[in-house]
């Protein structure tokens, strides 16, 4: 018997592999199509090994947390890649920057993810995990709430005297200003711009990969400086008001949902919301892929959901609406009809 293991198999015939099974298994492939998957599998000895694991994978012979040392991350990465690519073919997919757990770290979608703002994140002053809601204190008596997976730089404000200066790197926040002679002046910053509270409760979130920030505010005003705008120009917003906004231009002012500061209590209170943003919100609290069939993304949604609890969240979406949650691998689960 020889004691020497296999070599590892390459990182992007694993990504190719859990690609090729995500085509074939969730739409009927063309014989064009499979013709291609074919000429793949016979290209390469990795390409087969690779092939092999990801059945494995799928029928249940291989966890990941059973995986060899040096394969787990190549798994969790592939895997994610995989249902990048979906989203792209068929706009239904949401990725989680990040997927962790038991020992493992993968990044997910790593050809396409901004890698530039995934390594600020790392290196932030404070970070949360997938799933994870932390609150935080304030010198000068405001808190601080961070979302799953986001990412801050706190510090003193060199241009104030006596102030802060929070930087959005990702994720989301929620912030409740403190009040009185002891309460500090906080700037928040985005890649998108500047904001400046006045005596108020709101919460700022990065949307589109990044390239957007979501401002709503509950409470008092906040004054928003747009990074390419003018020095003098500024939109202030009021409470029960929410504006998206980019870098060089915002768009109309809009009614804030008074449930989306709910997620600080975890828990996610939609009315009338669309499936399709209902698992995408639920997606940025647990690991993986979680997606809805096409069949169903425009079912209406009303209640409450635990996210700190998504596997709970999803049996109750099934309780109340005509679909079925599939598991097709542990961190693969689609919705679908029933």
């Amino acid at each position: 018997m020889s004691s020497m293991e296999s070599p590892p198999i390459a990182q992007r015939a694993l990504e190719d592999a859990a690609e090729w099974f995500a085509v074939l298994s969730f739409a009927p492939a063309a014989p064009e199509e499979q013709m291609r998957w074919r000429r793949w599998l016979d290209a390469h000895p990795d390409h087969r090994r690779a092939w092999a694991r990801v059945e494995a994978v799928d029928a249940g012979l291989a966890a990941p947390r059973s995986l060899p040392g040096h394969q787990r991350q190549f798994a969790a990465t592939a895997l994610d890649t995989a249902a990048e690519q979906l989203r792209r073919r068929r706009r239904a997919l949401r990725l989680l920057t990040l997927v962790g757990g038991a020992g493992l770290l993968g990044l997910g979608a790593a050809r396409h993810a901004p890698t530039r703002s995934w390594i600020s994140a790392l290196a932030s002053d404070q970070r949360t995990a997938t799933g994870e809601i932390r609150r935080l204190a304030l010198s000068g008596g405001g808190t601080l709430w961070l979302a799953s997976a986001t990412a801050i730089d706190l510090h003193d404000d060199p241009l104030v005297p006596g102030g802060q200066r929070l930087r959005l790197l990702q994720g989301e926040v929620l912030v409740e200003t403190g009040h009185g002679a002891h309460a500090r002046p906080l700037v928040v910053e985005t890649p998108q711009g500047r904001l400046a509270p006045l005596g108020t409760r709101f919460s700022v979130r990065l949307q589109g990969e990044g390239a957007q920030t979501l401002l709503a505010v509950f409470d008092g005003r906040v004054r928003v400086h747009l990074a390419a705008g003018r020095g003098a120009d500024a939109i202030t917003l009021g409470a029960g008001q929410q504006l998206l906004f980019g870098a060089q231009a915002a768009q109309a002012q809009e009614a804030a949902d008074p449930g989306r500061e709910a997620w600080t209590r975890g828990l996610l209170l939609v009315d009338g919301m669309r499936l399709e943003d209902v698992a995408a919100e639920l997606a940025r609290y647990r690991r993986g892929r979680l997606a809805c069939a096409p069949a169903v993304v425009d079912l209406r949604v009303t209640g409450g959901f635990p996210l700190q609890d998504t596997d709970r969240a999803l049996a109750m979406l099934a309780d109340a609406l005509p679909v079925q949650v599939r598991r097709t691998l542990p961190w693969w689960v689609g919705i679908e009809p029933r």
